[in-house]
């Protein structure tokens, strides 16, 4: 059903060499295309980039808590 649905949503889509299809929904937070086997219409998508971001902004947090000797 991915396919049907990736169409209908307007989602680029590749095949792969094995013949797979390859979907890029778009990143909730910047827009960019995000590299997915499988495309679900309620699915929030986000990129390499943006997870490294966000992946960053914890690790600082809990940085600052744990300096700060935040226990939560």
């Amino acid at each position: 059903m991915s396919y049907i649905e990736a169409q209908r949503d307007g989602i680029p889509m590749k095949r792969d060499r094995h013949g797979k299809n390859i979907y890029y929904p778009p990143c909730h937070i910047c827009g960019g295309p995000v590299y997915s086997w499988v495309y679900k219409p309620g699915n929030r998508y986000t990129c390499r980039a943006c997870k490294e971001k966000d992946s960053t902004k914890k690790h600082i947090k809990a940085l600052v808590c744990m300096r700060n000797m935040c226990y939560y």
